[in-house]
């Protein structure tokens, strides 16, 4: 185990890698970027845990809970052999539902529901495959950036684009832009802090303002798309004006490749990613001017809630079942449905088996998360009549408070799915 103030996403992949087996730490959120990347390690990993650092000692005991956030210092007998317990059910449980990783994620009334993947490693996608992902919602492309002193070249980043599509065998690949900015800060490029980072030079703004390094990395994903199914999406877009620049941009790349006489596919799927209070209510206007939308859920919460997903002290107010989150997200599905283009989600609300019914019933058929999650929301979604879930979801669309509607989602999703719902995910 390692103990920290704070873990940047390429600590913790360096460390996943070296074999420690989970995390805490004395600030983030449970929803910040290194909590998302040992959850796709599958590594537990709590954090903002506070007053711990007198207690530490190396070579201690520690009990690292990381479905329900708990850090237990010298555990007893008892407690450690209660916790082995709870492992083991948890690991036959997983085994059971992971057998049925072929079969496809149908409701019981004939609604697919396309479950995808999201990852940061090619080394994750094999077990991404093995868990039954329909393909890859969301690859994060900036950790090819992170590990690293020296920038990317095109080819580097074209093979490693190719990697993945060979990787998924036919199967869709969803790349995200670059990231950067923000608690993900390489040491190959200066990125000014500002004052406040999240509300910053990070994502599409970054690559906007380093267009070299932005116009490298789309040259690659184009070449790439000659080869397999790529789709392209942008993170933290906040306006139509600024989705333009982007196809702007993307329209001069494949220009530059055709003058270059470099194989490549200018029809790629561009898309937007829904991560902004402003992109969340001009969506339909986002939708006619884009191929697809994708809901990020981490971000946009943090920013309609104004409560910063690294910041332990608000984590109280990060809450994805906030009236206003689920208004945001059902406007963002009806906008997409009136175009008759595509929406997923592909943000940590995605994978949370107790929102399945509530994504489903706000209009949602496309849902990308981390590999372990796809097991228990695909037997979810296959034990789901339409009509139940969108019958929760409109009683809790009338209720006013985010614990009003916890309490009402959980109630019907433990009594209706009692194996899923063991207390390891309560």
């Amino acid at each position: 185990m390692v103990f920290a103030h704070d873990l940047s996403p390429a600590d913790v992949t360096q460390l996943g890698r070296a074999g420690v087996s989970g995390f805490f730490t004395e600030g983030g959120g449970k929803t910040s970027h290194a909590a998302l990347v040992a959850r796709a390690l599958g590594l537990p990993l709590v954090a903002g845990v506070q007053g711990f650092i007198k207690h530490i000692r190396t070579g201690m005991t520690v009990i690292v809970d990381g479905g329900r956030g708990e850090v237990i210092l010298e555990p007893d007998t008892e407690i450690q052999g209660r916790f082995a317990d709870r492992a083991a059910r948890d690991l036959v449980q997983t085994e059971r539902l992971a057998r049925a990783r072929e079969a496809p994620a149908i409701s019981l009334d004939g609604e697919r529901v396309h479950l995808a993947a999201n990852v940061e490693l090619l080394e994750e996608i094999p077990i991404s495959v093995e868990l039954g992902a329909d393909g890859i919602g969301l690859f994060r492309t900036e950790f090819l950036y992170l590990e690293r002193s020296t920038l990317p070249t095109e080819e580097e980043q074209y093979q490693h684009a190719l990697s993945a599509l060979r990787a998924m065998n036919g199967r869709d690949v969803c790349f995200r832009s670059l990231d950067l900015g923000g608690d993900k800060l390489p040491t190959s490029v200066r990125i000014p802090a500002g004052n406040n980072p999240a509300l910053g030079l990070r994502s599409i703004r970054y690559s906007l303002w380093r267009r070299d390094v932005f116009k490298l990395q789309l040259r690659a994903f184009y070449r790439a798309a000659a080869v397999g199914p790529l789709r392209l999406m942008f993170p933290l877009i906040s306006g139509v004006a600024e989705l333009r620049t982007v196809r702007e941009l993307c329209s001069s790349v494949c220009a530059e490749l055709q003058r270059d006489g470099l194989e490549h596919n200018p029809e790629v799927p561009l898309g937007v990613m829904i991560e902004t209070p402003s992109a969340a209510v001009i969506a339909d206007l986002l939708v006619e001017e884009c191929d697809f939308l994708s809901i990020g859920t981490n971000d946009l919460i943090q920013y309609a809630l104004a409560a910063d997903r690294q910041d332990e002290h608000v984590g109280y107010l990060y809450h994805p079942l906030h009236p206003a989150i689920l208004r945001l997200i059902k406007q963002v599905t009806a906008a997409a449905k009136r175009a008759g283009k595509p929406v997923s989600m592909c943000g940590d609300m995605a994978g949370d088996p107790r929102f399945c019914w509530v994504l489903l019933g706000l209009g949602l058929r496309a849902l990308s998360m981390a590999p372990r999650q796809i097991p228990r929301v695909k037997s979810i979604v296959r034990g789901t009549r339409i009509a139940f879930a969108e019958k929760l979801t409109e009683e809790i669309l009338g209720l006013r408070t985010e614990d009003e509607v916890e309490e009402a989602v959980n109630r019907v999703m433990k009594e209706r799915f009692p194996i899923e719902f063991t207390e390891e995910t309560s």
